[in-house]
């Protein structure tokens, strides 16, 4: 994670990757795939995250935020439908809005963060909101 804080999404996502060789039975897999999947997110690659966040969303379906990830990553490919309905999950799980923040993910002060994983966490933020809205466009 320390590598995404840092912009550097693609080093980010070779560690992801190597950690998810333990495999699917391992208990912590949840934690790398979230973190891999908001790496492809930050590296602009949201059809992989979206294959990613999918395998979150079944190894750990209660943690809200697989499925508001997977939303952000649908919407971002254009799969508006798809996104509301997911979105409308994480709102069931998560149904106050600043525990939607995309900040609570973050266990480091935003002072610490790069400008470029401030800036898309904005932009995550923006298209949470649009979500929440319904004005998504795609």
């Amino acid at each position: 994670m320390s590598r995404l804080y840092l912009s550097d999404a693609e080093t980010a996502i070779l560690w992801f990757q190597q950690a998810d060789l333990s495999g699917p039975d391992d208990p912590g897999r949840w934690t790398w795939l979230q973190g891999l999947g908001r790496a492809l997110l930050h590296a602009g690659r949201p059809e992989e995250a979206v294959a990613v966040l999918r395998t979150l969303v079944e190894c750990h379906p209660d943690w809200p935020f697989s499925h508001g990830l997977l939303a952000l990553a649908l919407a971002w490919c254009g799969d508006v439908a798809a996104a509301q309905e997911r979105f409308g999950e994480f709102v069931r799980r998560a149904p106050h809005p600043a525990a939607r923040a995309p900040g609570r993910l973050v266990p480091v002060p935003v002072t610490r963060l790069s400008a470029a994983y401030r800036a898309c966490d904005a932009r995550i933020l923006e298209r949470f909101a649009e979500l929440e809205e319904g004005v998504l466009t795609g």
